[in-house]
């Protein structure tokens, strides 16, 4: 990914497809679920989208092969 464009989605001007989702959840050693869950520190609330929470953990649930031939058609 390019800085460029990982600007974009850092700064929510962009949102990253699924197999982008899963380069970052690759380097940062967690799961693409991470980044949809809530988590509450005291002083912030993230908000889920159910829908989108529920296709990441479907795709976490398929082996290697069947994640890469999603991944390529995302």
């Amino acid at each position: 990914m390019n800085q460029v464009q990982y600007n974009r989605i850092e700064t929510g001007k962009s949102d990253p497809r699924m197999n982008i989702l899963q380069r970052i959840a690759t380097v940062l050693d967690i799961n693409v679920v991470d980044f949809f869950e809530v988590k509450n520190n005291g002083t912030e609330v993230h908000t889920v989208n159910e829908p989108l929470l529920q296709t990441v953990r479907l795709l976490e649930e398929l082996d290697e092969l069947q994640k890469k031939f999603y991944l390529q058609y995302d």
